[in-house]
């Protein structure tokens, strides 16, 4: 990695308030616990590369570089946006309950629901926090059988309903996660979530600027298609824990590498 490029990904910082000591680390990010808060640190290239700078020391020429990559890095810094879970409202299905049932979210910041879908999510909207920093809308696996116009129909008055409740928030509209390749949802194919999902991104960039389409399927898949084994529960549709902490650091990227601030 370029050390330019190492720079910008240590400038994406997510500050995770941990509830349980069920928390993982993932190979893209290194936990750091500071008493009862747990910092996740996109970091791990730059840290390695100034580690071993550090190591075999530096010529004046480096050392000059050194210090312009810190003097960026600082000016970044002040920039970023840095993201308590204290912060983060979730609302969706029984995937997106996962979030609080394994701890990397505080209980009463997560409303989802199992079997939710976009159109019987009133109670939820309704259970938000109205000054929340962050919603983030994790729907859609049940709505698998609906058309593209059906889906981008319903997915405007869910968000334009999330928006009335939560007029100041960041709206992080998630795409739907993959499923595994061997699941007990096969009638569950890789184009219905493909479909749904470009309806997802379709209707995120036609509102309001602080509404930000979440990536979460390409977070997840390592082929394109499936969900990665390594983050599959054992049903192949939902989520083990480590996959959690690997979405809430790719939602502080989606955050920070936009042009909101809060």
């Amino acid at each position: 990695m370029k050390k330019k490029a190492a720079i910008a990904v240590l400038a994406v910082v997510v500050a995770i308030t941990q509830l349980a000591a069920c928390g993982s680390t993932n190979s893209r990010g290194t936990e750091k616990t500071q008493g009862a808060a747990t910092t996740i640190t996109l970091s791990t290239e730059a840290n390695s590369l100034r580690a071993n700078a550090s190591a075999a020391g530096s010529s004046a020429k480096e050392s000059e570089t050194e210090v312009k990559d810190t003097t960026t890095a600082s000016e970044s810094s002040q920039s970023n946006t840095f993201i308590s879970t204290s912060d983060i409202m979730i609302m969706g299905d029984s995937v997106a309950k996962g979030y609080a049932t394994y701890g990397k979210v505080p209980v009463d910041n997560d409303v989802s629901e199992e079997s939710a879908s976009v159109i019987s999510c009133d109670e939820q909207i309704n259970s938000l926090k109205k000054d929340a920093k962050v919603v983030v809308v994790s729907l859609g696996v049940n709505d698998w059988g609906s058309s593209y116009d059906s889906f981008v129909e319903n997915y405007c008055a869910l968000i334009s309903k999330v928006r009335q409740h939560c007029p100041t928030s960041v709206i992080l509209t998630s795409a739907i996660t993959p499923i595994a390749k061997v699941s007990d949802y096969g009638h569950v194919k890789p184009e219905n979530v493909k479909n749904l999902n470009s309806a997802i991104k379709d209707v995120s960039e036609k509102l309001d600027d602080k509404v930000l389409f979440f990536d979460a399927f390409s977070v997840l898949s390592k082929d394109g298609e499936h969900l990665d084994d390594n983050y599959a529960a054992s049903d192949g549709l939902h989520l083990k824990p480590g996959a959690y902490d690997l979405l809430l650091e790719a939602m502080g990227k989606t955050i920070s590498g936009s042009r909101v601030r809060m």
